[in-house]
This record gives structure tokens, sequence and C-alpha cells, in this order.
């Protein structure tokens, strides 16, 4: 049989096979074909939400098989669904069905398949828009690779990145609306719609909006002859998604939202799509939270809020722009598909103003804050990083883009002015792909180093952290809690507690008084007590009593068969502070009384703390009195939408001794020294809170939150 070259060349120039192999090169150097490996070290020590997605993963693989399959036990108090741990389900379910948990990754492996499939469902969009020329489609499977809020989402957030799903949604949408609402439309909604649910349900929302700008073109194409129809497919869309939620257990696993939930947190810019940040042509780096030049005025936009389109990409929008003001018939092609395409205008639109939200800023400037009822606030927050919801109407810009381009301009200029702006988006992109890559391609120092006598003495026990999770504060503990967390998860133990979505106890109770005292012989129980990265004294002292504890890199485990494994153990007075150091710890949540150092101007505790009540409250504390003292408090700042801080004056009798703005983002720690006062009794610290203010169907007027207090002398 005569080998036929030219069928061999039609099918490698295809530009889905050009993409689909420069995807695959671009993962390899970006990501490294190790992270699709189980014993990848990307996975050995996960990073940021990773871990918590790899700890849920190692569960779901001990546990047996059951009707419920994703719901397992040990990532705390009770059941949870995996879906809460992002730990991508459907492809979970698939390595452990094959038995392929032991050679492949999950995250690893949806990484892959965001890469290959990403490119494939640019191309299918923009052939939706009608563009069928090779360059055309291969510039948009490139330039759909080079997306900056796509690469900086593949650090953190697998499961994000599988942006084909908006992008085959988009183009179903486009299809249908152009060319009439079949069957195979539906079908294909109701394979993505389950495919979302088992992937991350922030896929749903856009989706949904795609499948409902679909069902609206349809009608209006049939002038409402379709209502049958359009019915029975919402019907089966629905029936599609609500199974796959029933299966993979969306309702095992529940908890409200903290403030971070509220709409405006998370949000959008209104320069976010065309502001420089982390731009290669601008010599922008990654700070480590988010991008140089990215704004960041709530203190969870950094991410959530970073839509920059790329040079390359707002090039070409400008330039099909300038084509429509001068082109006529440009102009008449694009209001001739405006009837059928306006219902999917409208939807992304709609994205695009709920991605910005209530609480808009331009820069880091507010610019107005839509007071919003509470229910919709709570029903909004279920979805609170939308900010992510401008990913898709970015794609469809850029579609339109290369489409107005494509079909206005001679072949010759529009492939040069492809090429430039691919050029273009490539070296703006850099900055992005260089973070990416060196997070996946260098190692972290583990908090626990496993080795296989440590894996032998530790493996399938249960693990107790005080405190909990949602109750650290220091982001260094936070990681050094998520990094043990994933070590005791993968190797077969339980935790009881892990950072989840959903979590049904968020109170910070102290530890019970037999984790205080030495595990005897028959408790396998291994306790992990992290202390803000102080060494000793503090939330230590309570453990001094304990026999069995050695120093992790950051923070204290203790427990039975922890010698010889090159941990340094630990005696009582490495647990106390310093001889003749008067050092305190304060809680200040409901787990105790009213400690005696809130004096006045304090409401009665709460399970994660206390509010200030006024604009005054005093602080009686036991401090040195002969030598400084440095306190610092674990505070938060109650604060309407748009969030500020609030200014806090440290007093001690007139004296000023120090000004603080306590951000309303989380339990942060707020330092002051207070200087030498000599005298007799205890200390009082006034705080002047001008900024108190009465929350919505509240009588309170409150300023700081408060969770701990600690102090400390210093030297003379």
């Amino acid at each position: 049989m005569r080998f036929n070259h030219a069928a061999l060349k039609e099918f490698v120039t295809r530009p889905t096979v050009v993409s689909v192999a420069a995807a695959v090169v671009l993962f390899g150097w970006t990501i490294g074909f190790d992270a699709l490996h189980a014993s990848g070290q990307a996975w050995v020590t996960p990073r940021f939400d990773m871990a918590a997605m790899m700890s849920g993963y190692h569960r779901f693989l001990a546990a047996p098989w059951s009707l419920r399959p994703t719901v397992v036990t040990g990532l705390g108090p009770h059941p949870l669904s995996i879906v809460f741990t992002d730990s991508v389900p459907w492809v979970s379910l698939t390595l452990k069905a094959f038995g392929l948990g032991g050679l492949l990754n999950p995250l690893g492996v949806v990484l892959f398949l965001a890469y290959v499939l990403q490119p494939l469902g640019a191309i299918s969009l923009v052939r939706a828009c009608g563009v069928t020329e090779r360059l055309p489609l291969l510039a948009a499977g490139l330039l759909s690779l080079l997306a900056p809020p796509w690469i900086a989402r593949q650090f953190g957030h697998p499961a994000l990145c599988l942006h084909a799903l908006l992008l085959f949604g988009a183009a179903l949408a486009v299809d249908a609306a152009l060319r009439g609402l079949r069957g195979r439309h539906i079908a294909a909604f109701s394979l993505l719609f389950a495919a979302a649910v088992g992937i991350h349900a922030y896929h749903l929302a856009p989706l949904s909006l795609m499948f409902a700008a679909a069902l609206v073109a349809e009608l209006v194409r049939t002038r409402g002859k379709a209502l049958g129809s359009v019915l029975a497919g919402g019907a089966l869309v629905s029936l599609a998604t609500v199974a796959a939620a029933l299966f993979l257990a969306y309702d095992v696993g529940d908890g409200a939202g903290g403030d971070e939930s509220r709409p405006g947190f998370y949000a959008m810019n209104l320069d976010g799509p065309w502001r420089p940040a982390g731009s290669g042509l601008l010599k922008q780096t990654w700070l480590g939270g988010s991008f140089q030049g990215a704004s960041n005025p709530t203190g969870g936009q950094g991410i959530e809020g970073y839509q920059y389109l790329g040079a390359g990409v707002l090039a070409l929008i400008l330039v099909a722009l300038v084509i429509l003001c001068a082109n006529a018939s440009a102009r008449q092609r694009v209001i001739a598909r405006a009837a059928a395409l306006w219902p999917l205008s409208l939807a992304a639109l709609a994205l695009a103003v709920w991605a910005v939200g209530p609480s808009v800023y331009l820069g880091d400037r507010p610019i107005y804050d839509l007071a919003l009822p509470a229910g919709l606030t709570k029903a909004l927050g279920v979805f609170r990083a939308h900010g992510r919801f401008f990913w898709l109407p970015g794609y469809l810009l850029a579609a339109f883009a290369i489409a107005v381009v494509c079909k206005t301009l001679p072949r010759k200029a529009a492939a040069a002015i492809l090429v430039a702006a691919l050029a273009l988006q490539a070296i703006d992109s850099s900055p992005a792909r260089a973070m990416v890559r060196g997070y996946f391609h260098t190692p972290l120092t583990p908090n626990l180093a496993v080795d296989a006598k440590t894996a032998q003495a530790l493996s399938g026990r249960p693990w107790v952290f005080a405190p909990r999770y949602f109750c650290v504060t220091d982001p260094q503990d936070i990681i050094a809690f998520s990094q043990t967390a994933h070590v005791a998860l993968r190797l077969g133990g339980s935790v009881s507690s892990l950072a989840t979505a959903h979590n049904p106890t968020k109170a910070c109770e102290q530890p019970t008084e037999d984790l205080l005292q030495t595990a005897a012989p028959s408790d396998h129980r291994l306790t992990v007590i992290f202390n803000e990265g102080e060494s000793r004294g503090g939330r230590l002292t309570a453990f001094a009593d304990r026999a069995d504890c050695h120093r992790l890199r950051r923070g204290v485990l203790c427990g039975q068969g922890l010698w010889g494994l090159g941990l340094p153990p630990l005696r009582r007075e490495d647990f106390l502070p310093e001889a003749g150091e008067l050092e305190g710890w304060i809680p200040t949540d409901a787990s105790r009384p009213k400690p005696a150092a809130l004096a006045e101007g304090w409401d009665q505790p709460e399970p994660r703390g206390v509010w200030s009540v006024g604009p005054r409250a005093v602080l009686r504390l036991p401090l040195a009195k002969d030598r400084p003292s440095l306190v610092t408090l674990q505070a938060l700042a109650y604060s309407e939408l748009p969030l500020r801080p609030q200014a806090v004056e440290v007093r001690i009798g007139a004296e000023t001794i120090a000004k603080i703005d306590v951000a309303p983002v989380g339990f942060l720690p707020y330092a002051f020294v207070v200087p030498p006062q000599g005298g007799k009794g205890p200390v009082d610290v006034v705080l002047l809170i001008p900024g108190a203010r009465q929350p919505p169907k509240d009588k309170r007027a409150l300023g700081v939150g408060l969770k701990e207090i600690r102090y400390r002398p210093l030297p003379p």
C-alpha cells in the first residue's frame, strides 16, 4: 500500500493538530511532564490550595467504594465530599476506578487536559463565528494558550484552568444562535454541564448564561414556535446537572462563608482587562501574591480581579474597533448578525457586570458601592470570587476581533496583523509563564520530611491540629498547616481540620485537657501545635507537661513513637518563656469565660473572637513595670463595602503610643510597644476607634474584632 504523503501533510498542518502540539510542548516547558506522575515533585510538597486538593484526593483513594464514592471521612469532624476540596472528582474517580491512582496525579492530568483542550475550544469558537481559514484558526488556538488570566490560575487552582469548558460553551451558543438550536447542541451542553459539576462549580455560572442565550436566541428566531423544544432542552440540561451534583454529593459539606464572601471582595476592577499587570513588555514581575501593576484595593482582588487580556489581544480588539469605525460594510455585517447574537451579547455583558460587582473600583479608587438586599448578598456569596466571570467575555472579545479582522481585510494584511498580535502576546505574557514555571520547578522545603522510617512510624494515624485551620492567622503557619495535613493524609491518616470550600466547624475552641498530657501507650493520635511562628511561650505554654513532643521545621509535633525520627525533642523548659520574663497569651473567643483583660468597651466573646463596641475600648494587661513590652493583637476591622481599614489610636493615659490601621481582611497581627510604666497593678491600654459603625440590623457600633492578645517584655 502506497504511503499518502499529501494526506499526512494535510493532517499535520491542520490548525487543531499544530496548536495541540504547541500546547503539549508548552505544558512540558511550563508545568513539566513530571507533574503527570503521582510521585511528581510538585505533589510531594504541593503549594497553596493544591495541598488541600491533594489531601482530599489521598483520603479519597484510601476510602472504600460506596454508593456515594466522593464522600470521605477523616478531613475534619464531619463527612465531606471531595468536591469541597477541589480535588477534580471526575478525574479522581477515573484514576481510582482504573487503578491509576498510584501512577498518575489528578491535578497534573487536569492541567494537561487544560493545555490540550484550550486551543481546541478557541478554534471551535472562532469557527462558529464564521472563520474557516487555517491561519486565523491557528492564531486563535495559539493566542488562547497565551491568555494571562488562564496562565496565572495554573499555580494554585488546576480545576479552574479548564477554560475549554467555557470556550466550547460559547462556541455552542454562537453556533446555535446563528444556525438554529439542534439536538446536538442540547446534548453537548448537557455533557459540558455534567463535566463542569465534577471539575469546578464556578464554570457552571458562565455556562448557564451561554445556554440561556442559546435558548432565547432560538425563541427569537422561531418567534416563539420552538417553546416546547426549548423547554425540553432546558429540562434535559438541568437533569444532567442535578444528577451529576447528586452523584458527586454536593449536599455533603456545608458552612457559612465569612466576611470575605461578600460581593466586592474578590471582584474585578473596571480597568482590569486593559490595565497592564504582569506585562512582559513593561517588565512587570510577580510579587509573590499578585503581579506588579495589579490593583488590590480590598485585599482579595490580586488574583481574582486579574483579568489583563494581554497586549496582543488588546491590539487585535483595537484594530477591530478601528475597522468597524472606518468600514461601512463591516458595520453592516455586524448589525446583520446582531439580530441573532444579541442574547449572547447580553449574557456576556451580564458576566462582565457580575465580575465587577456592586462595589466598583477604578484601580485602587472606589467609584460607587451599590447596597444589595441581605438575601441577594448571601446568594451571590456562593460565587464569592466573581472576578473570575470575565474570563468568558474576554475570550468572546478576542474571537470577535479575529472574525472582524479576517472577514474585512485582505488575506495578507489580516495574516500580518494576526502574527504581530501573536508575537506581542507571547512577549507580554512571559512573566505569567515564568511565575508558573518557577512554582512547579522549584522544590518547596517540607515542614515534615518523610523517609521510609518516618512513613512507617506515622502511617494510618489520626492527627489533631491546635488550633484548627480556620483559626491559624500567621501566613507561614497556614502554609505549614496545609503541608503537614497533606503528609498525614498521604500516609493514610486522618486530620481534625483542613482547608475546604465548605466547613461546618470554624470555631476556635481551645485544646481539650487530654491533649495537654503525654499520650498514653494506647493513644495513637499525633498532635500538631502552631504558635504564630514563636518557638516558645504563648500557646505552647499549655502543652508544657507533655514529654513526647518534638520540634518541626515550623510548629511542634507530639505523640507516641516519635523518637529516632530525627526530630529535635522538647523538654518542659522549651515550652515556657525565658526565665524571669513575663509573657502572656490571652485567647478572647467564646471557649473560655470573658477574660479580665477585656476591661471596657468589649462585647461578649463569640466563637471566633470578641468585638469592640463603641469608639473606645480598654485592655487591662499585667505588663512588665521596668521594661518596655511588646503587645500583639490578632485583630480584624469591621467594615461595610467598599472595604476600608479601621484607624485605631493606642493610648496609655493621655499619651498616644501608636497608630495602626486594622484591615478588614482576616485576623492579622498588629504589634505596638508599651513603654515602662512603673507603679503597681496592670496597665490600661486604651484603643480609640472613631470609625466604629453600626451594621445593618445590629444595635452595636462595631470597631475591631479581637481573637487573641499576646504580650512579652523587651530588653530595656
